[in-house]
C-alpha cells in the first residue's frame, strides 16, 4: 500500500505587486500582509516585504483541492497610506 499521494501537499501561491497610486511605479520594501483562505475554511496568514519590482510572493502548503482566496490585509511603509 502506498501513502505517497494521500500525504503529499501542494504549492499554493499567492503573488502580490503594490505600486504607487498615480504613477503605478513599483514600491519597493513594503511590507503586505495577506490572509489565505483554503477550501474547508481554514484561514492562513503571513506578511513579507516586497522586492526592488514592488513583487513579493506568499507560499502555502495543503492537501486541499479547490478554491483559496487570499486577501490584502494592509500594506506599510513609512511615507505611504494604503489605499486598497
Amino acid at each position: 500500500m502506498s501513502w505517497g499521494h494521500w500525504l503529499s501537499r501542494h504549492n499554493v501561491y499567492a503573488a502580490v505587486t503594490v505600486v504607487e497610486q498615480g504613477t503605478n511605479t513599483p514600491l519597493a520594501s513594503a511590507n503586505v500582509s495577506i490572509t489565505l483562505t483554503t477550501p474547508s475554511g481554514t484561514v492562513l496568514s503571513g506578511s513579507a516585504s516586497t522586492g526592488a519590482d514592488g513583487r513579493v510572493t506568499f507560499r502555502g502548503r495543503s492537501r486541499e483541492h479547490g478554491t483559496y482566496i487570499a486577501n490584502v490585509i494592509n500594506v506599510t511603509k513609512d511615507g505611504y497610506t494604503y489605499n486598497p
